[in-house]
């Protein structure tokens, strides 16, 4: 990959929606995907910054996270390889997809890409092997395994339902197939809730699964989900982008 290329790739990924009031300050402090914050030097429109071998210029700094100088005054630097996720208050990042953090969630990590202030629920997404000419089959197989698990919730004592349908998701709007699962179980006098809901989709000849479960004694409407599935945008590949203009 050329300069130009990885450091148009970079600028999309890191970009900085917001700083502070006071402005653009030179630098975005960011977690990377291991939870490692650094201070991302940025140019004046808030985009990162590629050093000669092309990796990501931070700024050192010290514990309390201020930038270290040198004796001249100016910042010191270091690199850090491009990150495959960035975390910010208000934004996950990879080089496939963003998430706006909406209100009441915080951001998560490699295993979920949010979760609410409560702990109660988390959201997942990911590819799932298999092009788009799969996704009927996939899909198949993945109720089939939904509906064993709502049988085996009831031989057990349980109670559990399976709704099925279809959807729009994401800010692409794309056409999804959906389920919501719903589990209640009883187990030394305590109720433990479960409450998924799983919506199936393609892209760019991808499946893809947007996961979100909760602990919480509540309905939940495939229209509550999709409103927290409304700040996923996925991105076009540049052979994308260039096929959709052409």
């Amino acid at each position: 990959m050329n300069k130009k290329i990885t450091a148009l790739f970079c600028a999309v990924i890191l970009m900085a929606a917001v700083f502070s009031a006071c402005g653009n300050k030179g630098y975005l402090l960011a977690k990377d995907e291991n939870g490692f914050e650094h201070a991302y030097v940025t140019d004046e429109d808030g985009s990162t910054l590629l050093n000669e071998d092309g990796d990501i210029r931070v700024y050192e700094t010290d514990k309390n996270g201020k930038i270290v100088k040198d004796e001249n005054g100016k910042p010191k630097e270091n690199s850090v390889k491009m990150p495959e996720i960035l975390i910010t208050d208000n934004k996950y990042r990879t080089s496939e997809f963003e998430f706006n953090i909406p209100a009441g969630w915080k951001a998560g990590d490699k295993t979920f890409i949010a979760e609410s202030e409560d702990g109660l629920s988390r959201i997942q997404f990911n590819k799932i092997n298999g092009s788009a000419a799969q996704f009927n089959a996939t899909v198949s197989e993945e109720v089939i395994m939904a509906d064993k698990i709502v049988e085996e919730v009831k031989k057990s004592g349980g109670k559990a339902d399976l709704t099925k349908g279809n959807t729009k998701i994401t800010s692409n709007q794309i056409d999804a197939f959906y389920m919501i699962f719903y589990a209640e179980i009883e187990k030394d006098g305590e109720k433990n809730l479960l409450r998924t809901c799983s919506a199936y989709f393609t892209f760019e000849d991808k499946i893809y699964k947007a996961f979100y479960q909760t602990s919480k004694d509540e309905e939940l409407s495939i229209d509550q989900v999709v409103e927290i599935f409304n700040n996923l945008t996925l991105k076009q590949t540049e052979k994308a982008e260039a096929s959709s203009a052409s």
